[in-house]
């Protein structure tokens, strides 16, 4: 009973409340990183963000009523729960380390908070500008490069120019590989018989 009391305290908390509530987080291995950020993101899961909504009609008008939204994960929350820094996050990030233990949990770790973020603006649980913005969408579309076509072979075929023309094409080339077939069995068969 005691232990439902103090985590409904908790749950009611801000997320800088639970964070410097004389907790000492340390993710100085791989799995501790892991661990912390599962908690962050069970935290989240177990404190939607709390608005107060005027009643538009009914009774009620006029009054307020509390609906809650989920709690949106995000990489500056989730390194204050972990006691780390962002240009750690990132450097751990942009080192590409495919062995480092630490790159493989950063690498799952950004992308739950990236899937997170970007399931829940599909629905309009989430602002998809902010979520848009905040998950840098836009850079990933505006990034386009030229594409550079290097030719390899001058003696390319002329396309053709209908379907039918294409069959016609396929037929020549069916006749020429019997023509050409033919003539090496009779070769085949000239050639036995001198034997």
């Amino acid at each position: 009973m005691e232990q439902n009391k103090e985590r409904s305290e908790q749950s009611e908390q801000n997320h800088w409340q639970v964070i410097h509530n004389n907790r000492q987080v340390v993710s100085n291995t791989p799995e501790s990183l892991w661990i912390n950020a599962m908690a962050y993101f069970k935290w989240c899961d177990e404190n939607p963000v709390k608005l107060n909504r005027p009643v538009m009609s009914g009774k009620a008008a006029g009054t307020e009523m509390q609906t809650s939204r989920k709690r949106a994960y995000t990489v500056k929350a989730l390194c204050l729960h972990c006691n780390i820094s962002e240009d750690y996050l990132r450097d751990l990030r942009e080192s590409k380390d495919k062995s480092n233990g630490y790159f493989i949990v950063v690498e799952k770790i950004l992308g739950v908070i990236w899937s997170q973020n970007l399931e829940n603006a599909m629905v309009d649980e989430f602002n998809p500008g902010m979520t848009a913005r905040l998950l840098n969408m836009e850079k990933e579309d505006a990034g386009t490069k030229a594409i550079t076509v290097n030719v390899v072979n001058e003696n390319i075929p002329e396309l053709a120019k209908s379907e039918n023309e294409v069959l016609e094409k396929l037929n020549r080339e069916i006749q020429d590989a019997e023509i050409i077939e033919s003539e090496k069995s009779q070769k085949v068969n000239l050639d036995t018989q001198e034997e």
